[in-house]
């Protein structure tokens, strides 16, 4: 899935780098363990940079 937000920021491509973690579906819904482990991947690699 691709929010506005990703797709405004296509313009940015050649200067940053997007990565998206979340599945699309957590909005609307109670997060599941497979979207915390997903979150917790995102979090751990932002530390590395």
């Amino acid at each position: 899935m691709c929010y506005s937000e990703i797709k405004s920021l296509e313009k940015l491509k050649d200067h940053i780098t997007i990565k998206q973690y979340g599945r699309g579906c957590f909005i609307k819904r109670t997060p599941r363990d497979e979207d915390i482990r997903t979150a917790e991947t995102g979090l751990e690699e932002l530390k590395k940079v």
